[in-house]
């Protein structure tokens, strides 16, 4: 089961609107709908507070993918989340493993196909999801702080 989530520009970054249970396509609609030019006109006057973000978690396995936007002077931005559980090494590298929930930030290229990612996020085809991120600049890797 997948759930929806919207943050609108100049959220506290735990606030959120929950949109609820969705499928592929009631997600999709959801983001053709979603007005990223008027979020965005609005965290450029407001200044402080989230980004305008949409995710989706999978109730059932607890990973997310979620997209946010940005303005830079005449073109919107996009970057597109990705959380999942990592094994990791403890003590700086040394030792046993653990497992804890990361995420990993990535730069959408200039012509953006999210849809692309979610397809393979509601499809659970994990291994071809991280794949073709892995093909994205990343900009940040780190634990999940939820």
């Amino acid at each position: 089961m997948f759930h929806c989530t919207i943050q609108l520009a100049g959220y506290d970054f735990e606030q959120v609107d929950d949109a609820g249970i969705v499928n592929q396509d009631s997600f999709f609609s959801i983001l053709d709908d979603f007005n990223w030019p008027d979020q965005l006109k609005k965290s450029d006057e407001i200044r402080q507070g989230c980004s305008p973000t949409i995710s989706v978690t999978n109730q059932d396995d607890d990973r997310s993918l979620w997209i946010s936007a940005y303005s830079s002077p005449g073109k919107i931005n996009f970057l597109i989340g990705y959380v999942y559980y990592k094994n990791v090494k403890k003590l700086f590298g040394l030792g046993k493993t653990a497992t804890k929930k990361w995420v990993d930030i990535y730069l959408l290229s200039d012509d953006p196909t999210a849809k692309d990612f979610f397809q393979l996020f509601f499809t659970k085809n994990y291994p071809e999801l991280e794949k073709t991120l892995s093909l994205e600049k990343l900009m940040d890797s780190m634990p999940s702080k939820k």
